[in-house]
Formats: structure tokens, sequence, C-alpha cells
């Protein structure tokens, strides 16, 4: 991110740039928006919202383009900019608390709040920058299985995604590279209807009981695995509300919250 530049666009009306800008600088860079950004997430009209937010200025997260057109695209980031919108999650209602349980997927890169703060966007680094689509499709599996549902508009490689500001950004520069290309199984599943979002009954006992307790003294991204593998094995439901997949953690230095 620090060295990887994507084209700059002075709104997103616009369709033609010759400007660039490091994703570093753009994500976490002072753009002296700040009273706009303010004034967009107080405002309840949406028609001053949507007028305010096209006179942002805005980036094609995937990669360098003179004209914004799939063709025309000088250079891939080698990054994937996903977002999750409220109006697609109305499950969600606290999206700080989204960021802490992304923090448990070792492939995000970044997670902050979107340019209204009623949503959040994601970057992740992808394998092949050829195969564009194949991992977005793959990525819709990935996040349905958390229960979020991603907007599809951003398998578009031109995307744009509009100025926003997060002063605690979730930030993790060691992330993994995505390498999967799997097809959706299912593209008209909703997080309402998977088998993740139930999941009391069975699970939590056992925890209870202390059959799994020497799960506990593996290190944390081992402990996840192994329970997400007990889950999966035993389709099992362990919280009943989606709040209740959130823990408390305490963030290291390379995966972090800035402050």
């Amino acid at each position: 991110m620090r060295n990887t530049y994507v084209s700059f666009f002075e709104n997103f009306k616009t369709n033609y740039s010759d400007k660039k800008i490091t994703i570093w600088n753009w994500l976490m860079g002072d753009l002296g928006l700040a009273n706009q950004i303010e004034a967009i997430r107080n405002s309840i009209s949406k028609d001053d919202i949507r007028q305010a937010k096209s006179n942002l200025p805005a980036v094609t997260m995937s990669g360098i383009f003179g004209e914004r057109k799939a063709k025309k695209i000088i250079e891939h980031s080698g990054f994937i900019c996903i977002d999750i919108d409220g109006k697609d999650n109305p499950h969600i209602n606290n999206f700080e608390l989204l960021k802490q349980k992304l923090s448990f997927s070792k492939f995000i890169q970044y997670a902050g709040l979107s340019v209204s703060g009623n949503g959040l966007f994601c970057l992740i680094k992808i394998s092949n920058s050829e195969n564009h689509k194949e991992h977005f499709n793959s990525l819709l599996n990935y996040f349905l299985e958390m229960g979020i549902v991603i907007d599809k508009g951003c398998s578009d490689i031109t995307r744009l995604r509009i100025y926003s500001i997060d002063n605690q950004p979730y930030l993790n520069e060691d992330a993994e590279v995505y390498s999967d290309t799997k097809a959706v199984i299912n593209p008209a599943q909703n997080a309402s209807n998977n088998s993740y979002n139930n999941i009391k009954r069975d699970f939590k006992p056992n925890i209870e009981q202390g059959r799994n307790v020497s799960i506990t003294k593996l290190p944390r991204e081992m402990m996840v695995t192994k329970i997400l593998e007990q889950i999966e094995v035993k389709q099992i439901d362990i919280t009943q509300e989606y709040n209740d997949w959130f823990v408390s953690i305490r963030p290291t230095t390379s995966r972090k919250y800035i402050n």
C-alpha cells in the first residue's frame, strides 16, 4: 500500500485522469476534507448527502487508468476493494464492532468506515490481477461464510472509491495474499439464512463442559481455525445474535487499529 499507486479523480463524475496517489496516502493522509465528511455523516437528507459525495475526490483502487474503462487499464494495483453496506446487511448495526470481527481474517489489509459512516470498505491483496473477477467471486463466498453480504458492484475493476476518513481503521500490513478463485456456490444466499448465523445449540455447551480447553492454549490464529473446523464439521450453532460474534482482542503492532 505504501508504494502502490492508483489513479486519482477529482470526483466520481470524472472519467479521465492524469493524477496518481499512493494507496497509503489516500487512506492515511490528510486531504483537508474532514469538515465535508463530518457534514455528510451528520446529514439526514439523502439529496444533500448525494450532492456532497459528488464533490469529493475518488480513486480507482484496483489500478491506474488514463480513461476509466477496463480495457484502458495501465497497471493493476494488485488489490480488490470491497464494500460492506448497511442497506445490504440490516443485521449489522455497529460497524466499529464489525472491524473487530474482520480482524480475525488473515487476508484483510485495511478496513475503514465509508464516507457515510454506515458501512465499511476493505482492501485485500490478490495473487493474480488477471483473475480479478474470479478472486472477487470467491470473496463473495468468503464473506458470506461470515454472515456478511458484499456489494457485487465491486467486481468492476474500474470501481471508484470516494474519499472517506476513519480515525481508527483496522490495518494489517502483514495480511496474506488472497489466491482463491473458486466460484460462488450460491450467489442468491444472504446473511439472514447463512448457516453461521445460528450458533448456540451444540458448540457452547461443549466449551462449558471443558471439552475444548486445550484449544485455548494454541496461538490465536490456530485457535480460531480449530474452532471453525469444529463448527464446519459438526454444522453447529454457537450464537443467536450478530453481536455475539464479537470478542475483545488486543491488536499487535502489525494487526492493529490506528489511533
